[in-house]
């Protein structure tokens, strides 16, 4: 999970990393390790982005509100292969 103020710290927001899933142009789920932050190769969606507000800190006796979103995003890409870098030495 990453936690995060709001403005001004009025509220601790927390992102649930684990329920996220990621699907191909196909509507395939792709593979990731649990709680991944890492857009898998291939993606171009995502489903259960879960983000939590708390404003239990502040005393204003609020519940936290849940977001559950879904989008669009990039591909992911593989890295590029490395070169190889030669020196000649006399």
């Amino acid at each position: 999970d990453i936690s995060r103020s709001s403005t001004n710290d009025q509220a601790d927001l927390t992102v649930d990393w684990d329920a996220v899933r990621y699907y191909d142009r196909n509507g395939a789920a792709l593979s990731t390790t649990d709680g991944s932050r890492l857009v898998p190769i291939g993606a171009t969606s995502v489903k259960n982005v879960r983000v939590t507000v708390d404003w239990s800190a502040r005393g204003w006796g609020l519940d936290s509100a849940v977001l559950e979103t879904e989008g669009s995003c990039r591909p992911g890409t593989p890295d590029p292969t490395p070169t190889s870098t030669s020196t000649s030495r006399p």
